[in-house]
Order: structure tokens, then C-alpha cells, then sequence
């Protein structure tokens, strides 16, 4: 057991700015207060102590307060997606037994000379990534994992009192809560962004010191002619950046540092000191060790490496007797410095989302009209990669679209769908052929760099 670090902060920086946004302001302080609202709420309820509490993740306020007030608790965080549909929402917590938070947090203040203990090791978190399988993985990671990789995060890349962090990824991406991690281990402030708007603003007006980004991202401020003002760092994740818009911010004077990780590894596995490439993602962070596997896939071994998946069983630890974990993704190291090279299996990375191609095809294959379907990720100049349907059945596109708004989030949504192709078998249809035909059928690219 370890005095709750939120409360640790709020004790050392009180009235030092721990989260804004346009409306809103909270000290450390303060955040600790309203967790500590939460906490009370909870334990009020009679809730059992095994259950994780499920939010969606729409009001980063709310959920950074739910946050630590389960954590106070005794009680896991689900981060449930706001973009997901509400049967999937609805789908996870039944099969994983999650409860609700209760509707509102208790008005009864913590008394502020008893210090909140909490168990670091216990899970803390549980986020869903897309994997292999059809169905999105319930990904733990202890409170531990999480400290760790914001102390390894800031020897890379530091943030402390008087910096700026821009939020501008929601907090049911590890991406997104990484950043409230890093804010409590290092005194920096938190600038919630608005989605899909904003951050041009944010940069010019807000004195935005660091920002994590996404290359669609990236590629829409430059276009927007956006300067880097006083931004110290920029860490550009979530799949590869296209050569042009990583040089063209450089160009602009933007302190890009590109970076690898994913939900598993809490955030950061690997970050550029200074920047030296789109094509690579520069050395582990401190604490972490890496090996490339004899079939070339990228393993990974550190103390922010997270818990395993959960079932409705249990934990399923995904570590081998070695204790490395296998990514899934292919990469080569040279001279300390890993060069990633994509994914083994099917996955595919669409502007910063992972988009697993047979979760979209069981959900167009559970409507009764449909007999068989393939996606397969097209390149996109803007987001890496997209997803394209061929479809066999007799649903009409536009019911089959209808069909799709009701199962998936927009974004795993495909940008077409093609009739079945005569000349592809159904028994085993050749991926690498489907692909080759949607690339011959794209359009020529005009999105702008």
C-alpha cells in the first residue's frame, strides 16, 4: 500500500493547476477533493469490492475524479469508448460484470489529515484494444504500471511545474490517460482540448508546451499553417507518419519526437531523444528492455508491461515463461534503435485507432441476409490505413451501412463497400488479392499534405 500519488500532489502543489479547459478549472487539490467525493459515493453504495466500475469516458473532469475515487475505493476503472454503440457498451459490462458508477459523487468531504491508501499493485485500469480476434481485449494494468511508465516517460521527455500538456485524445485511449499519469508523477498541468477542434487555437493562445499526436493530427495544423510557439516536445504515435508530413514539421519548427507503444505497454515503450526520422521510433525508456524475436516480431519486458487481458474468468497473463511479452508487431533493431515494420497478423492502425478487419466482418456476418465478407486496409496518405468491405449477400449498401452505424464505432466503419469479385474464391479468399483489387479500384488521392 502507497499514499494515493493524486493526494501526494495535491499535498506537495495544492494550488498548482492540475487540469483546465475553456470553462474549468481544477488545482491538484481540488482534483483530490472531488476524488475523494467519489470514493465516498462509492463505498456508500455497498458495491462489492471485486466489481470494476465502467464509465464512458466523455468528461475527462469526471472521469480524472472517478477515476482516483474507484482507485480510493478499492475498485478497477472500465474505460468504455463514446464512441462505441450502446449495445457494445452495454455487451462489455454484461459479459465482464461491471457495474455503474453511482449517479453523482457524495457532497462529504474526506477529513484532510487522513491520507488515502491505496494498493499499487491491485488492477487499476482496464481499456479495450482491438486484437487479433473479433473481439476488442480488456487490457489491465496496476497503478504501478502506470507510474512507471510516467517516470520512465518523464526522464525522456520532462514536464513539471509551469508546463502544458494538451488533451486532445480521449481518456479511453492509453494515449489520452497516460497524460493525467504524467501530470500527477511530475506537477504539470493538464489543457483538456475539445475533439476535432481547437488545438491550432490551443497552440497559439494557451502556451501548449507538449503535445501527443496522432500524424492525421499533425498534418491537419500544418495545413492550417500552424507554428509550434512554445511547445518544447511533440510525440508523434499511433502507427507510422507519412515522410512528407513528418519533414514538413520539422520544417515548421515543431519539436517532433516519434514514438512507439500501445495499450499494453501503458503509453511509451520507445521515443526519439531528438528527432532522427519518421522510420523510427528511437531507444526504450528507462526500465524497459526490448528483443526482436526470430520471426522479426518486436517483445517487450519492463514494469509498466500491464497485468494481462481479462475474461470473464479472470486475468490471462500474456507474458511468455521468459517473461516477454510478443506485440504482434515486426520491427528491427539497429544499434540500440527500433525501426518498427508493422503488423503480423491483420490489424491495421487507422489514424491512431487500432481496426481489426475480422471485427468488422463477424458484425456485418450477424446480420442473416449476409454470406461473406472480407475488409482489408487500403493506404490512406491522412490516416495510414482504411478499411474496405467486399461483401456477399442481399442486403443493399445503403442497409448494409444502416446495419453497420448500429454495431460499430465511425471510425471502423468502411470508406467502401465492393460486391463480392467472381473471380475470388469463397473457400478461403485470398486477402493479398482483395487487397490488390480495392487499391486498383481507389480513387486517385487528393487529401493535401
Amino acid at each position: 500500500m502507497i499514499p494515493c500519488p493524486l493526494w501526494r500532489q495535491a499535498k506537495t502543489n495544492s494550488s498548482a493547476i492540475a487540469m483546465r479547459d475553456g470553462s474549468r478549472t481544477w488545482t491538484f487539490k481540488e482534483w483530490s477533493e472531488e476524488a475523494d467525493k467519489w470514493a465516498h459515493a462509492i463505498k456508500s453504495s455497498g458495491i462489492d469490492s471485486s466489481c470494476a466500475m465502467a464509465t464512458v469516458a466523455d468528461d475527462p473532469f469526471k472521469t480524472a475524479a472517478q477515476l482516483f475515487g474507484a482507485i480510493r475505493s478499492g475498485h478497477p476503472v472500465a474505460f468504455q469508448s463514446d464512441r462505441d454503440p450502446i449495445d457494445a457498451i452495454s455487451d462489455q459490462r454484461r459479459r465482464l460484470h461491471f457495474t455503474s458508477f453511482p449517479e453523482k459523487p457524495s457532497e462529504i468531504k474526506a477529513e484532510s489529515d487522513i491520507t488515502p491508501m491505496v494498493d499499487e499493485q491491485a488492477i487499476a485500469t482496464i481499456l479495450f484494444t482491438s486484437g487479433s480476434t473479433s473481439r476488442p481485449k480488456a487490457v489491465c494494468h496496476s497503478l504501478s504500471n502506470h507510474l512507471h511508465a510516467a517516470m520512465a516517460s518523464e526522464e525522456r521527455t520532462p514536464f513539471g511545474l509551469g508546463d502544458r500538456w494538451g488533451l486532445s485524445l480521449s481518456l479511453w485511449h492509453i494515449g489520452g490517460l497516460a497524460i493525467l499519469f504524467r501530470a500527477i508523477v511530475s506537477g504539470g498541468s493538464i489543457l483538456c482540448i475539445p475533439k476535432n477542434k481547437g488545438l491550432d487555437r490551443a497552440i497559439k493562445r494557451e502556451g501548449l508546451t507538449h503535445l501527443s499526436l496522432v500524424a492525421m493530427q499533425l498534418n491537419s495544423l500544418l495545413n492550417k499553417g500552424s507554428h509550434p510557439e512554445k511547445l518544447k516536445s511533440v510525440l508523434i504515435g499511433g502507427g507510422s507518419c507519412p515522410g512528407e508530413v513528418y519533414a514538413k514539421g520539422l520544417k515548421s519548427g515543431f519539436p517532433l519526437k516519434m514514438t512507439y507503444g500501445m495499450t499494453e505497454l501503458a503509453s511509451q515503450f520507445c521515443t526519439q531523444s531528438v528527432a532522427s526520422g519518421s522510420d523510427n521510433a528511437g531507444s526504450p525508456l528507462t526500465h524497459w528492455s526490448i528483443k526482436i524475436a526470430e520471426n522479426g516480431e518486436i517483445c517487450a519486458k519492463g514494469p509498466a508491461l500491464f497485468m494481462g487481458y481479462l475474461s470473464d474468468s479472470g486475468i490471462k497473463p500474456a507474458r511468455d515463461e521468459d517473461g516477454w511479452f510478443h506485440t504482434g508487431d515486426l520491427g528491427v533493431l539497429e544499434n540500440g534503435i527500433l525501426y518498427p515494420k508493422g503488423r503480423i497478423d491483420q490489424r491495421f492502425i487507422s489514424g491512431g485507432e487500432n481496426i481489426s478487419p475480422e471485427e468488422i466482418e463477424q458484425a456485418v456476418l450477424e446480420h442473416p441476409l449476409s454470406k461473406q465478407a472480407i475488409v482489408v486496409g487500403v493506404p490512406d496518405l491522412i490516416y495510414g490505413q482504411r478499411p474496405v468491405l467486399f461483401y456477399l449477400g442481399d442486403l443493399s449498401e445503403k442497409d448494409l451501412k444502416k446495419w453497420l452505424e448500429k454495431k460499430l464505432a465511425k471510425f471502423k466503419q468502411p470508406d467502401h463497400i465492393y460486391p463480392w469479385p467472381s473471380e475470388i474464391s469463397l473457400f478461403k479468399p485470398s486477402r493479398s488479392a482483395l487487397l490488390q483489387l480495392a487499391m486498383a479500384k481507389r480513387k486517385p488521392e487528393t487529401r493535401s499534405i
